[in-house]
């Protein structure tokens, strides 16, 4: 059971150059499930960040922009 206003991350595939995180919003009425896709060769992120790290912030990004009921950038997969 997620407490209400949480954020939790459901699943992580893939480590390597190309990965996805997968998380899950409850707010006590709905449940919104995003996800955010990495792929390591793009050259608008930097080297030191990890796969998953990128993954995690694009997934967080997605599930604010579905939180507003507004459309979703086509960077952020949902």
């Amino acid at each position: 059971m997620i407490p209400e206003g949480a954020y939790r991350l459901e699943q992580i595939i893939g480590m390597g150059p190309f990965t996805i995180a997968i998380l899950k919003y409850t707010n006590g009425r709905k449940t919104i499930h995003a996800a955010g896709i990495a792929v390591k060769s793009e050259k608008d992120e930097p080297d030191y960040k990890r796969g998953s790290d990128i993954a995690i912030g694009r997934a967080l990004k997605a599930l604010e922009y579905k939180k507003r009921g507004k459309g979703i950038d086509k960077r952020y997969m949902a």
